[in-house]
Parts: C-alpha cells; structure tokens; sequence
C-alpha cells in the first residue's frame, strides 16, 4: 500500500494542531485548556483560581471544540458570553478586543440618550474628558446630566439629588473624618466612593462649601501640603 497524505493518512485527526502551523482554533483550545488546568490556579487567578472550568466535551476533545465554534476570525479571541460562567457550548463565542473589554466583570456600563455605553465610550462619543465622566459617575450623575457642559461648574460643588452617594450631611461627616486624620482609602470605602473624590474634597475642589460637622477640631494636613495655601490646613 503506497503511501496516504493528508486527510487518507491512519494518524490525521484535525490538521490543525502540527507546531509550524497551528491554526487559530486551535490555539484558543490550548490556552483555554491551559488557563483551566486547577494546576494552574495560583498563576491563573482569574480562572482555574476562580473556579472556571472547560466541558468535559471539549476538553477531552478538539474535534468537538472546533465542531461548536468553527474557525477563529482574525483578530478575534475565545469570549464568555456569561462571565462569570465556563467554557461550554451556548455561552462562548469569537469575539474581538473590543467586545471582551465591554464584557469585563468589572466594567462600567450606563444609558446615556436611550444607548447603553461604557463610560470610556460616553467620553468619547460626547467629547467630555473620561476623568470628567468617572468622576460624575461616581458623584451619582445619571443620562445628560455626565455630558451636560451647562452645569459643569455646579457639578464639581457637588450634586445634592437624592441618586447621588454623597450629600451636604455625609461630606460634613467625610470632613470630620479628615479632621481627625483617617486616611483616603478607609474614608472612600466608608462612604462607597473612589479614592480621588474624596482627595478632592479634602483639597477643597469638590464640596467647597460643606463645612466639617462641629467640633470636629482642626483638619489635618496630607503629607504633600503647603501649611501657608493647602485648603487642608484649617483657617
């Protein structure tokens, strides 16, 4: 019997697995497989760490893999469709850099004009720098109003409705915090807000107006202040 190339050979499996020219796919397979491994778990916290696991069809197979997900488009990667689930039929798809970032556990999304955004993707469409956007975000700032440049100034007093994290009462109550010396990040997780907000009100750059509740005593200087102007220094 001659010899069989290609697809006729006994050992052909999938052709696409060979070192000098691994397809996509297939690629995709061994770093999912890979990042799954609970051997890996230390140095794949995210994954095998957080418990995220491969069906047992696909991993016990490439066949089967490539069978439910088909060629890998350029510049496209394996995505769950569910975060927080695993790798199995139904909830993994080829998707591209862009729509992994907007399926993050962690990111951001909001409606702005009826459209759900990011708010990387709000700054950019709406030409507000992104600081602006996150920081009325976090503010409580909901639709026009992360975009609005009518108000832009009353905004950075501080937004006094009811969706807001902070209000006149709980910045007096953050400024007595300050007074006594308790550090940014204990005061941000306090009141649920970042760690820059509450910088920026300690320097008097948001909620200028809010005094510190009474008898609070003398605000404690940050390390970077200038006795004679920093805002931190009381009066």
């Amino acid at each position: 019997m001659g010899f069989k190339a290609g697809k006729e050979h006994h050992n052909y499996k999938h052709g696409q697995g060979a070192k000098s020219r691994q397809s996509g796919a297939y690629k995709s397979w061994k770093s999912m497989l890979d990042r799954c491994n609970p051997s890996n778990a230390n140095e794949r916290p995210v994954y095998a760490g957080a418990g995220v696991t491969v069906c047992q069809r696909w991993a016990e197979s490439f066949e089967a893999f490539y069978a439910d997900m088909g060629d890998r488009p350029d510049g496209h990667s394996i995505d769950r469709i569910d975060p927080l689930g695993n790798y199995e039929p139904g909830n993994c798809r080829w998707a591209s850099t862009k729509e992994q970032a907007l399926n993050r556990r962690n990111t951001t999304m909001t409606e702005v004009r009826g459209e759900s955004l990011c708010l990387h993707d709000v700054s950019i469409k709406y030409g507000v720098p992104n600081t602006t956007v996150v920081r009325r975000y976090e503010q409580g700032l909901r639709g026009e109003e992360l975009i609005s440049r009518k108000n832009r100034n009353a905004l950075r007093k501080g937004s006094a409705q009811a969706s807001a994290k902070l209000n006149e009462a709980l910045v007096a109550e953050m400024k007595a915090g300050i007074a006594r010396g308790e550090r940014n990040v204990d005061l941000a997780r306090k009141y649920g807000v970042s760690g820059s907000v509450v910088s920026e009100i300690r320097h008097g750059k948001l909620w200028a107006h809010v005094a510190a509740t009474p008898n609070a005593g003398p605000l404690i200087k940050c390390p970077s202040c200038n006795p004679e102007s920093c805002p931190c220094v009381a009066a």
